[in-house]
């Protein structure tokens, strides 16, 4: 793949492995009741360690730079969302607000992470010509989640309050549900295992997400939509992504209707 793809598709490889691992985390909270895995950064580095030998087997050393690039981006932006509300918690609790003790924790396991797969790469071979659906699918909704948590700057600013707090999340929830149905249309028009596709991308939105429905069940009142809905809006990108793949699966057969089924 060219290197932007492969820059994506590692995003992608990461996004999916964090989630996969909080996924059987939730089947463990549920079956025991506590957490299997409480450390964050182990998960952070198996993520990132997995991207970096992704993009290596995508576009060699053209994908990695591509990739560490766009991890530099997505951390930089972060940070600097992140910055007016750490400067407030600084103020109030009177402790030191330097660079690295914030930077540090945060980006530690991501250099840990690409340095593993840097060791790995050796090992890879270079991927078939082709598209890897499936990657640059959720690379693709992992990057509108990004770019919706810029999309209200313009407009409100880096730290909204109030009414303008609540249209910030209603843009970035607005923006991920278009990049839940972008990243079923890839996998629909380019996936060749289509019910596997459905099957992951689920378990992508829905299974870190599940600990919360528990808690839920745990709150003594009913369920208000117009102040819970929130709480559900994973299912919505879940719902979002298989109905993309689907209208993707039906425009690849109209583009080709001698295509063989596809049998998952």
């Amino acid at each position: 793949m060219m290197p932007a793809l492969a820059a994506v598709g590692a995003l992608g490889v990461e996004s999916l492995t964090v989630a996969l691992v909080r996924t059987v985390q939730s089947a463990g909270f549920y079956a025991t009741g506590a957490y299997l895995v409480r450390s964050l950064e182990s998960v952070t580095i198996v993520g990132y360690a997995a991207a970096t030998v992704f993009a290596f087997g995508s576009a060699r050393w053209r994908g990695v730079a591509a990739s560490v690039a766009l991890f530099a981006v997505l951390w930089i932006q972060q940070f600097w969302l992140n910055a007016s509300g750490r400067q407030i918690f600084c103020e109030r609790s009177g402790i030191s607000c330097d660079f690295l003790t914030f930077a540090w924790p945060g980006i530690w396991p991501q250099l840990v992470g690409i340095a593993f797969g840097l060791a790995a790469v050796r090992l890879v071979r270079h991927g078939a010509p082709g598209i890897a659906a499936l990657a640059l699918g959720v690379g693709g909704s992992a990057l509108s989640s990004a770019l919706g948590r810029l999309a209200f700057i313009p407009f409100l600013g880096t730290a909204p309050l109030g009414d303008d707090a609540r249209a910030a999340i209603a843009t970035i929830i607005v923006v991920s549900l278009i990049g839940a149905l972008a990243a079923g249309l890839v996998l629909g028009a380019f996936g060749s295992r289509h019910v596997l596709d459905a099957l992951i991308v689920i378990a992508y939105f829905v299974g870190p997400w599940s600990p919360q429905l528990r808690g839920f069940q745990d709150v003594p009142r009913p369920f208000v939509f117009s102040v819970d809905w929130q709480l559900f809006v994973p299912v919505g990108y879940a719902i979002a992504a298989v109905v993309g793949l689907a209208i993707g699966v039906a425009v690849a057969r109209l583009r080709d209707p001698e295509a063989p089924t596809v049998r998952d």
